[in-house]
């Protein structure tokens, strides 16, 4: 055996050795996948790991994330912050090597697990590389490029995801994406021709890709020529497609139960004399840690290189941190006063601050005349536009959130996205790993409710609100008019650490009696009772709020005093102290309202207190005529709330505090 084929089985060795350990992971691809991740690392990857978040480093994304168990053999051996004893630790409760990667561990690019996301984030990352290399060549000596690759298996190329994606990424010409396909022909069910019976050659060609086809997925030397050739394409994606056996070298080598399997230390003995290394205390032998400072070599060189050129670059005026206070300050001291859908109030946003944030990119899914989410006189990015903020994602809004999840973890943009918001369903997976990773991509999400109309009931997100709330770690926020809307990007650009989505109107909204500052506790009163006293608190959000108003008014003609509270934000107004809640809920019958089937608010009920929401689809009509048709207009409330206040008033039981 050559040393390359020594260090590369004991990568296999290591990886399983991880997982017998664990009893818990996925041997089959530790073992097929080990010669295309050590020619990546060892012959092309140009990384720090004492400078891990470098921006110029070549990105490296392992979207079968259930490869895991090799990735952390290779960062431990090629210097990243793994010891022996993390490696033994692997699928333990707090280890840093989880059971798939998780951003935020030592050379982890991207949370990855669900197949096809990481491929998809892999497109955002190159778009990043391709806007920072053409501002580079503008303003610098055309020094930045560098590669992002990702490893991908024939399931994530079965899901819909990567079709989106990959032909995004041919399209726009990201010639500096390389997709590594590990192609064992395997899944868990048995043979992945069985279900995928793609000419993937064909199928990526079509796309705008350079394939190329090594046969022996052993041959490390040959999968590295073609990363060289992948390198050297001027406007084309690369996949390389490596053939492979599925938990090559042990006894279920090209068997669908080695997939997800662990060996005993019997089937690791198999391994170790199948594979002539004998690795059993967890350390590698002189001449692979001799291959690894070989090449460690050729990093140091790259970096010192590049390194005072990157210095110099990041101090254009593009990287300037953005003075978010400022910014807030200059949004507080703007007159917004229309009478205008929240969408169109959103757009007025959104182009206030495209000056103030240079780095803010983004699109729509082939909906930005609707949603009014764009950028006004600036171009779409393209190949022969590159530095185009705005983005053309087309009808692909599973692949559009996920890429705008790459955008915000390459680290210098800033990315937003948007669609109806009947369609949150396409996008939620993404969406779902946005907030897992703390991501503050910003989700613009228009036509929200009923309201809708002639569109019908396909168009009625009337369990939407229900299903993005039910998301930790995601700040939802719907306001009735635009100042709060204002409020809500205010948000956004405040809570770094986690998505925004802004649920927007199609429909005027009028301006009211909101208070911007007021509108950030998540919930206040917007509107006070005609009177000293108040019997009842309509609360709603949206444009429920303009109907509550409506619904106030006439209740004090019937003799009851009742104040309106707009809640544009439920998450933060249940971060808010006991106290405030129940000044602003007040002591009296509270009555919620919202065009949705969420039940959110009964955590603020007691008894008599009431919901009237919605627990049906749609119709096809008229806005007004189906908010009337399904009883949620102000004249088929207002009896409603009156026979809930007669029975409030009938028992005037003491109520219990929230």
């Amino acid at each position: 055996m050559t040393d390359r084929e020594i260090a590369i089985n004991e990568l296999r060795v290591l990886g399983a050795m991880e997982i017998s350990n664990a009893k818990s992971g996925h041997t089959g691809i530790v073992l097929s996948s080990a010669p295309i991740l050590f020619a990546l690392f060892n012959d092309h990857l140009n990384f720090n790991p004492k400078d891990t978040n470098w921006l110029m480093r070549d990105r490296f994304i392992l979207s079968a994330g259930h490869g895991s168990a090799l990735l952390y053999a290779i960062l431990h051996l090629y210097g990243y912050d793994y010891s022996i004893n993390d490696l033994k630790s692997f699928r333990q409760l707090h280890s840093k090597c989880a059971g798939h990667p998780d951003y935020g561990a030592p050379g982890v690019e991207v949370t990855t697990g669900p197949l096809g996301q990481g491929i998809a984030n892999a497109v955002g990352m190159a778009l990043c590389e391709k806007k920072l290399n053409k501002l580079s060549q503008d303003k610098a000596d055309g020094f930045y490029n560098h590669y992002t690759y990702v490893l991908v298996g024939e399931g994530d190329l079965s899901e819909g995801i990567s079709y989106e994606a990959c032909s995004l990424a041919g399209l726009w010409k990201l010639n500096h994406l390389i997709v590594l396909l590990d192609s064992n022909n395997m899944t868990i069910e048995g043979k992945a021709d069985l279900a995928l019976g793609d000419d993937l050659v064909k199928r990526f060609e079509a796309q705008g890709f350079f394939v190329q086809i090594v046969e022996d997925g052993n041959d490390s030397v040959a999968i590295s020529q073609a990363i060289t050739d992948a390198k050297a394409q001027d406007e084309k994606p690369s996949l390389i497609i490596c053939r492979t056996k599925l938990g090559y070298g042990c006894e279920l080598e090209d068997n669908p139960k080695i997939h997800g399997s662990a060996l005993d230390e019997k089937g690791l003995d198999y391994l170790r004399d199948k594979l002539g290394v004998q690795m059993r205390d967890w350390k590698f032998s002189k001449s692979t840690k001799a291959i690894v400072a070989e090449s460690a070599k050729r990093r140091k060189a790259y970096y010192t290189q590049v390194a005072p050129k990157l210095k110099k670059f990041l101090q254009d005026d593009f990287f300037k941190p953005i003075d978010i206070d400022s910014v807030q300050e200059q949004l507080f001291n703007q007159n917004w006063f229309y009478d205008v859908a929240t969408r169109s109030s959103s757009g007025k946003v959104l182009n206030f601050l495209k000056d103030k944030i240079p780095n803010l990119i983004g699109g729509s899914a082939d909906l930005a005349p609707s949603t009014k989410a764009f950028f006004e006189n600036e171009p779409f990015f393209s190949n022969d536009e590159i530095l185009g903020r705005n983005i053309h994602f087309g009808i692909r809004e599973h692949a559009m959130a996920a890429i705008c999840n790459g955008i915000q973890l390459y680290g210098a943009f800033r990315a937003f996205c948007s669609t109806f918001f009947v369609f949150f369903d396409y996008l939620k997976p993404s969406m779902r790993m946005s907030a897992i990773m703390g991501l503050n991509v910003l989700y613009l999400l228009t036509h929200d409710s009923i309201m809708v109309g002639e569109d019908g009931i396909t168009h009625q997100p009337i369990e939407q609100l229900t299903s993005i709330r039910a998301i930790p770690n995601v700040m939802v926020y719907r306001p009735c008019d635009t100042r709060e809307t204002v409020a809500g990007y205010i948000t956004y650009l405040k809570n770094d650490k986690m998505p925004t989505a802004l649920i927007l109107s199609r429909q005027d909204l009028n301006m009211q009696n909101s208070d911007i500052e007021k509108a950030l506790l998540g919930g206040y009163v917007i509107e006070n009772s005609p009177l000293d006293k108040c019997d009842i608190t309509l609360i709603a959000c949206g444009g429920e709020v303009a109907t509550c108003i409506e619904l106030r008014d006439e209740l004090f003609k019937k003799g009851y005093t009742a104040r309106v509270v707009s809640m544009p934000c439920e998450k933060i107004f249940s971060e808010q102290s006991k106290k405030y809640q129940r000044q602003v809920l007040g002591d009296g019958l509270r009555v919620f309202i919202e065009l949705s089937n969420d039940d959110i608010y009964q955590k603020y009920l007691r008894e008599y207190d009431a919901v009237f929401n919605l627990a049906r689809f749609g119709e096809s009509g008229k806005a007004k005529d189906v908010l009337d048709d399904l009883g949620m207009s102000c004249a088929k409330l207002l009896p409603q709330v009156e026979k809930v206040i007669k029975t409030y008033k009938k028992y005037n039981k003491t109520l219990l505090d929230i």
